[in-house]
């Protein structure tokens, strides 16, 4: 049977490394490409960094029963006010 292995964790604790480094001494694991609803950031490359689809395209796979796992993230937006 095939397992997924994910790490998980906090912005910048190092999963980029340890997953990098992984792969240098693993060379028999196989990558995937998670996908995400949202909005594409500065140095992410479609279908490398995520999958990038809307709300609609995730109810298409979810009906396909293609998701593994859904997590939703509740993030509140600020915003910086200039008063004179």
């Amino acid at each position: 049977m095939n397992k997924i292995f994910y790490i998980m964790g906090k912005s910048a604790t190092g999963k980029d490394t340890i997953y990098s480094k992984i792969l240098q001494k693993c060379d028999w694991l196989k990558t995937i490409v998670l996908y995400t609803t949202r909005p594409m950031r500065n140095g992410e490359v479609e279908g490398i960094t995520y999958h990038f689809c809307d709300n609609k395209q995730l109810e298409v796979l979810a009906e396909m029963n293609k998701i593994v796992e859904s997590r939703t993230y509740h993030t509140d937006k600020v915003i910086g006010l200039m008063l004179q």
